[in-house]
Formats: C-alpha cells, sequence, structure tokens
C-alpha cells in the first residue's frame, strides 16, 4: 500500500500572478472609460483654467492606486478557494462606477458654475 501525499498548496505567488495579469489587461479598458467620461464632463472647466488638467491627472493617478485593490481583493477571495471569473467582473465594474460617481462628484464640486452655497 502506498500512501498519497497531499495535493501541494499553491503558494500566494502563484494564485497572485495570473489574477494581477488578467487585471492589467482590464486597466487600459478602465484609463479608457475613465478618461472619456471625465473629460467630458470637465472639458469647459479646462477649457477657463488649463491647471484643472493636472489637478485631473493628479486624480488619475490615485485613482490607478486606487485600481490595485481589485487584483489584491480577487486574490485574496481566489486564497479562500473561490475561483469563479464573476468575482472579477463584479469588482471591475462596481469599482469602475464608483470611481466615476467620484470623478463626477470632483468635478461639481470644483465647478465654477456651482453656486457657494450648496
Amino acid at each position: 500500500m502506498t500512501e498519497s501525499s497531499p495535493p501541494p498548496s499553491r503558494t500566494p505567488l502563484d494564485i497572485a500572478k495570473p489574477v494581477f495579469l488578467a487585471w492589467e489587461k482590464l486597466r487600459l479598458l478602465y484609463i479608457a472609460l475613465l478618461s472619456a467620461w471625465t473629460l467630458l464632463l470637465a472639458w469647459p472647466m479646462i477649457a477657463d483654467n488649463p491647471f484643472t488638467l493636472i489637478a485631473l491627472v493628479i486624480c488619475g493617478v490615485v485613482a490607478n492606486l486606487f485600481y490595485l485593490l481589485g487584483p489584491a481583493i480577487e486574490t485574496y477571495i481566489r486564497w479562500l478557494g473561490c475561483e469563479a471569473l464573476w468575482v472579477r467582473m463584479l469588482l471591475f465594474i462596481s469599482g469602475t462606477l464608483w470611481t466615476a460617481l467620484l470623478a463626477t462628484a470632483f468635478i461639481i464640486m470644483n465647478s465654477p458654475w456651482i453656486p457657494t452655497w450648496l
């Protein structure tokens, strides 16, 4: 009688690498969607004050840093044993919508056309 060895456990790096590579492909879509949305909303402000573009670029860098939460959360969920693709889609869609909402709020709150008493 031979003893069977337990299946090799996957290391966090084994789980994280394919997850992060898949998210890097989604990053292009994320940047395209949010850039188009933000520029569409902020174009009048950029035309009036070019320094607004600098603020938006800084916000874009911060948004890309927060983008890393998606693959980090998915890696943790996969490490717990859930390998479903819908998790990635749910995280991506909800994160992109949340970021678009924050960008919209930032633009509205910094708009010179909004009364100061609001």
